[in-house]
């Protein structure tokens, strides 16, 4: 499978799924379930449009500023979940403290030992730190009137954390190009993958969870 394909794929999603978070926004502005969705996949398209700029632009951007935008997006995501089982979404300063690691990781393996594998461990491991507590939420906290969609979903997110480990632990054992538009390692696709599921499944939850919550 060409992964400048599903490059190509995952922006078109992305975009479409961000135009449409972008609408209901608009018109639901006092709806934190929608807010918080909107800033996880407009930061996802954002961030994914600079990774695939690898090598056209300067790595501090393609890498760095990218990947921060990845890492903020997957901490709305979480608080996205958070305000969907009725749990309190205050701002607090602790979730700056994983942000903040993992930006001097990445500018570590970066510019001090430029490292990819190690890179890609830190990635994944941030987001399992945020999908797995979040599967874990739904599944404990589902309302009975979503009940379905909401034990649906925290299969897919406990099944999505599983993957993550598995890439981190895969990395640990191969050679990964810089080049990431000649890898076609299967974790790097499922990977991607994963994003377009995302993508779709917030695409279902506006339809069938959020508008649906007072």
């Amino acid at each position: 499978m060409d992964i400048k394909i599903l490059f190509s794929v995952n922006l078109l999603i992305l975009f479409v799924v961000s135009a449409t978070l972008l609408m209901k926004y608009k018109n639901n502005r006092q709806n934190t379930s929608i807010q918080y969705l909107t800033y996880f996949i407009g930061l996802h398209f954002i961030g994914f449009i600079l990774f695939v700029l690898r090598n056209e632009i300067p790595d501090f951007i393609s890498i760095i500023v990218a990947n921060m935008f990845f890492a903020g997006g997957t901490l709305f995501f979480y608080l996205a979940i958070k305000t969907l089982v009725n749990e309190k979404t205050i701002w607090r300063n602790q979730y700056y403290i994983p942000i903040i690691v993992f930006f001097i990781g990445f500018i570590t393996f970066t510019y001090v030992i430029y490292d990819t594998k190690t890179r890609i461990m830190i990635y994944y491991f941030y987001c399992t730190v945020y999908v797995l507590p979040s599967a874990w939420l739904l599944w404990k906290h589902e309302a009975s009137r979503f009940k379905l969609f909401d034990k649906a979903t925290a299969v897919l997110l406990f099944i999505i954390s599983f993957i993550f480990i598995a890439i981190i632990i895969q990395s640990i054992f191969i050679e990964l190009q810089d080049y990431y538009f000649s890898n076609n390692n299967i974790f790097m696709i499922v990977s991607i993958v994963i994003i377009d599921i995302f993508g779709l499944w917030t695409l279902l939850a506006l339809k069938y969870r959020v508008k649906k919550k007072t």
